[in-house]
């Protein structure tokens, strides 16, 4: 499907905006032409969203140091609504990279933008931890008085913004029923249930109940696609 283009004052890439820890940061430098083009593309697309079909995939190619993890990550902070400081953005990204290196490095980028309780870095319960860079530890969920990686509560679900993981290790999505799919239909057999059982003595009106159609995670990214072989 075609996506609305964007209006003159939604073409801005000013990057100014954004508050956070830039100290070890180049995020707040202008983006060159090909940068901004890619963030415009991805704002057009996340402002002119399409549930009934899929469109293609949208590709940043570019050899090394031409600034791509830059545009990734100023992409999203544009995305969660963090250059305007929107406070009612429910966007929420599952990012992924081939190798655990290029995860912990994009986990590293997200703390000068993001707090420490809107980034999840994703393990599988196997890897020991001893092999996870001391700075990337707070951002993982353990079981209490072990190194066992794990996964967080319902309720610690909600806080993140970024869930950040390997290609591989994306499947512990699929297996705890965490994907956009599972998620809605645990929403719509919750909904069936309620408006099924007269005694709770709810009133839903209207045919719809809000958020029960919306997607968990509202953008997928992948770093260094090309090297991906999942």
């Amino acid at each position: 499907p075609m996506v609305k283009p964007l209006t003159d004052d939604q073409k801005s890439c000013d990057m100014s905006g954004l508050a956070g820890d830039f100290r070890s940061s180049d995020i707040l430098k202008p983006l060159n032409k090909t940068q901004a083009s890619f963030l415009r593309m991805i704002r057009a697309r996340t402002l002119d969203p399409t549930f009934e079909s899929i469109r293609p995939v949208c590709i940043l190619t570019g050899p090394a140091g031409t600034g791509k993890t830059k545009a990734l990550i100023s992409t999203i902070a544009d995305v969660l609504g963090l250059l305007k400081q929107d406070k009612t953005n429910k966007n929420r990204i599952l990012l992924c990279a081939p190798s655990h290196a290029a995860a912990d490095v994009l986990t590293e980028r997200l703390t000068a933008i993001l707090r420490r309780d809107e980034i999840f870095r994703m393990y599988s319960s196997s890897r020991p931890s001893t092999t996870v860079p001391g700075k990337i530890l707070p951002f993982t969920v353990q079981i209490p008085g072990s190194d066992t990686f794990t996964l967080p509560s319902p309720e610690g679900w909600t806080k993140f913004r970024v869930v950040v993981c390997t290609c591989m290790d994306a499947h512990i999505l699929y297996r705890a029923q965490l994907t956009n799919y599972a998620i809605r239909t645990k929403r719509q057999c919750f909904v069936s249930f309620l408006r099924s059982n007269n005694t709770i003595g709810l009133n839903f009106g209207g045919s719809e109940v809000s958020g029960s159609k919306e997607p968990f995670f509202t953008h997928l990214f992948v770093d260094e696609a090309g090297q991906a072989t999942e």
